[in-house]
């Protein structure tokens, strides 16, 4: 019921008649998500932050924000997590645009951690596991 996908045969239920009932309370409650979602203003993660404004009634712009100080260098962890950001806004139906900028006033966004490649690659394929997450995330925002 909560997929909307029929229930099939219900004449075996000792209480069919409360399936009238049931279908109310489910479908106050998708109202409910629905209007939940519509308000949310700003979601936060650790290395994102996602700011919404609305420019029509069914339409907003997403900003999102990129936080990893000092100069928002991207590790595999903030990678992955650009990667949850994008799928969410992907998602949205609402969002038109898409505004990405960084947190801070040196730069954007620095590129890859070069701290994270001098402590954690030890062998050429490790070497080039970042890159190609990072590749992959960047294929995924151009669309």
């Amino acid at each position: 019921m909560i997929n909307d996908e029929p229930l099939g045969d219900t004449t075996t239920l000792r209480n069919p008649e409360s399936l009238v009932e049931i279908r109310k309370k489910i479908e106050e409650w998708k109202q409910k998500q629905a209007t939940e979602e519509s308000q949310v203003m700003f979601e936060t993660f650790r290395y994102f932050k996602i700011q919404y404004a609305p420019v029509k009634d069914d339409a907003m712009i997403a900003v999102v924000t990129i936080s990893n100080p000092p100069v928002n260098a991207l590790n595999e962890r903030c990678l992955d997590e650009l990667n949850t950001v994008v799928d969410r806004l992907s998602r949205n139906d609402a969002v038109k645009v898409v505004i990405f900028t960084g947190a801070g006033t040196k730069s954007f966004v620095a590129g890859a951690d070069i701290k994270q490649f001098y402590e954690e690659i030890q062998t050429e394929e490790d070497a080039l596991t970042l890159p190609n997450n990072a590749h992959l995330r960047s294929e995924k925002l151009s669309r």
